[in-house]
């Protein structure tokens, strides 16, 4: 939490190129790092949502953990309670699964932000696919964002609607259970091997509403895999999802660091990480406008993490970052409303999540 604080202090505000981002004027406090507080969990009320836990019976190992964070959070003094969200199944679903807006904007947000990079090795998303810069496992999402013609669509319009009715339905229900903040898992089930289809995925929460929202990690399953857990709370509160967080996470990190051992997997060496990820980590630390050192570090984690996955998903998820961000002379990227996505990756979540 702590390394995440200081980023957020580097990179949010307001930025004259992007308008979305003027919303964040006088929403974002002196220091995140001012919320890094041991015991703000004593007294909050937080809200459960048995609909995103074991909706499955493949789930139950996730949920186990998943309880027994909750139980940790309760022994911290928070008070937890059961939070129902009507019609949550249905406002969640769409012809893509949950991530029908990333595969509407993706190539036309990533378009425009390599076209203000006239020195990159690649100037479009079919370029990109012409090189066969890309791991296979992503191959079909791009290649369905790359068959988008226009995102003024019926389709888009109707779902930037049925987004606003699932913010709203959100907000209800925590005012109505009078909860500070929701919690549930990131992933409803364990991870797969890599390649495989995850299930499960609750991300897309956060994503489809605009809510912030941030993952700490839960613990692991008997066979060592991670679990992520996740907060949300409502517009501009991630000053106070930190306090939760942070409260969680040093009382947790202990068991939460590492698996008892070393889970089995298909693949018994890394493969090799590819190109252009690596391309797309680099462009996204020169955006951040950072110190130089503090860009190597931001890098060097960053190509750790993409190795350690075998440039799967992480890859995935800094390209469509990259596609949002925009230049910032004072150290500032477009961080308004975290969502957490992005961020998963520096607070050790399960690192599978959908970026919107």
């Amino acid at each position: 939490m702590t390394d995440l604080a200081i980023v957020l202090d580097a990179t949010v505000g307001y930025d004259p190129a992007d308008a979305q981002t003027a919303a964040s004027v006088g929403n974002i406090p002196k220091s995140y790092t001012d919320y890094l507080q041991l015991t703000a969990l004593r007294g909050a009320r937080v809200g459960l949502v048995p609909a995103l836990l074991e909706r499955d019976p493949a789930d139950s190992e996730v949920a186990v953990v998943v309880r027994k964070a909750i139980e940790e959070m309760k022994g911290q003094g928070a008070e937890i309670v059961e939070v129902s969200i009507p019609n949550l199944t249905e406002l969640l679903r769409d012809p893509a699964n949950g991530f029908l807006l990333i595969r509407q904007d993706f190539k036309f947000d990533l378009n425009a932000y390599l076209a203000a990079h006239p020195s990159a090795p690649v100037r479009t998303l079919e370029e990109v696919l012409a090189a066969g810069k890309f791991h296979p496992a992503v191959e079909t999402n791009l290649r369905n964002a790359q068959a988008v013609e226009s995102r003024d669509t019926e389709e888009y319009l109707a779902h930037i609607v049925k987004r606003n009715i699932l913010r709203e339905a959100i907000l209800k229900a925590m005012a109505d259970s009078r909860v500070e903040a929701l919690a549930y898992p990131t992933i409803g089930r364990k991870p797969n091997v890599i390649g495989e289809t995850q299930m499960g995925v609750n991300c897309q929460l956060s994503a489809n509403s605009g809510l912030p929202a941030i993952v700490v990690p839960g613990g692991f399953t008997a066979d060592g895999l991670p679990v992520g857990i996740e907060l949300l709370g409502r517009a501009w509160s991630e000053p106070q999802l930190i306090k939760f967080a942070y409260a969680y996470e040093q009382a947790h990190v202990t068991a939460a660091r590492r698996p008892a051992r070393r889970p089995s997997t298909a693949l018994e060496e890394p493969p090799t990480p590819l190109a252009w990820p690596h391309i797309a980590v680099e462009l996204a630390a020169d955006r951040l406008f950072l110190a130089a050192q503090t860009r190597r570090v931001l890098l060097q984690q960053f190509a750790l993490r993409t190795h350690q996955i075998g440039v799967v998903v992480l890859p995935h998820l800094l390209l469509q970052r990259a596609a949002c961000w925009r230049r910032q002379r004072q150290a500032r990227v477009d961080g308004v409303q975290l969502r957490g996505r992005f961020h998963s990756a520096l607070l050790g979540g399960d690192g599978r999540c959908c970026e919107r």
